[in-house]
């Protein structure tokens, strides 16, 4: 007569089942928190790009409004000249208050630039604040912060999976 499994044979297919369903957690776990360390990543590197690109524009606001107020092409040149080299800006102009270009230096984007990735800050006069002189305007270089970006995330998301793993092992 056979009464079933010996009771360690139960106990080793009890062990067996309830790590199959640990590893199996941990496993989705692991896919959950991978995506969403992906999104979080996704907006902390786009924000942070976009936020470096704001404080230069803020840095050279006021020399900007100096040389379009003197109308000083040199000076123009130099400034737009210098935020291009950056590697986040793909474009730097600054234009007079007619829409006429004073200064650009960059590469255009093929396809216009959406809202989020320009920056266009208005300048004005040194003299008086109400008279405006022109206009700074940057694009950013999506395709670099799009690297960038996608570095952030998979670094963030490979640490967070593997920790869970790590977790899930021991």
């Amino acid at each position: 007569m056979d009464d079933g499994p010996a009771p360690s044979s139960a106990r080793r297919s009890l062990r067996q089942r309830l790590l199959l369903a640990v590893v199996a957690g941990a496993l989705l776990f692991a896919a959950l928190a991978g995506a969403l360390a992906n999104r979080l990543g996704q907006a902390r590197a786009t924000a942070g790009s976009l936020a470096s690109l704001k404080a230069m524009v803020m840095a050279v606001e006021q020399t900007a409004a100096t040389g379009a107020y003197a109308g000083d092409p040199v000076l123009l040149r130099e400034i737009v000249g210098g935020l291009a080299r950056n590697e986040l800006v793909a474009l730097a102009e600054v234009r007079a208050p007619d829409g006429r270009t004073l200064a650009r230096a960059g590469r255009a984007a093929p396809a216009p630039a959406p809202a989020e990735t320009t920056i266009e800050q208005p300048l004005t006069s040194p003299l008086d604040g109400t008279e405006r002189v022109g206009v700074l305007r940057i694009e950013a270089d999506r395709a670099r912060i799009g690297a960038l970006v996608a570095r952030e995330t998979l670094t963030l998301s490979a640490l967070m999976i593997g920790q869970v793993l790590l977790v899930a092992l021991l």
